[in-house]
């Protein structure tokens, strides 16, 4: 089956073969039988356990400490004026990083 040339490997259809042939000898429940006996169960039972549970957060929340309120709102999307400097450094660690990268997968690929 790991042979590098085509002639010698075993066609698709042969390796089928051989796992089934190697699956009847050993006997006991195939996976596909296990599943379809077990998995319901499985399901029907993590239903009934979050039945009348809420997956989604609500309005009941409570909250134990003070909330920043600009977790909410686009504030903190914005960039203020007053990190016009550090976004200038950001960025020039973004374009090296975006160059070593490409860098690097040039160099992957053209080995």
């Amino acid at each position: 089956m790991i042979a590098l040339d085509p002639a010698d490997r075993m066609s698709a259809e042969e390796v089928q073969e051989v796992c089934m042939t190697l699956s009847e000898e050993m006997g006991g429940m195939s996976l596909r039988r296990y599943a379809r006996k077990e998995v319901p169960g499985l399901i029907q039972a993590r239903r009934a356990r979050l039945r009348g549970s809420v997956l989604l957060p609500s309005a009941d929340l409570v909250m134990t400490s003070p909330q920043d309120p600009s977790l909410l709102t686009a504030s903190k999307s914005i960039r203020s004026a007053g990190l016009k400097g550090r976004l200038g450094r950001d960025s020039a660690r973004h374009a090296l990083l975006f160059f070593a990268l490409a860098l690097s997968l040039w160099w992957f690929i053209s080995a």
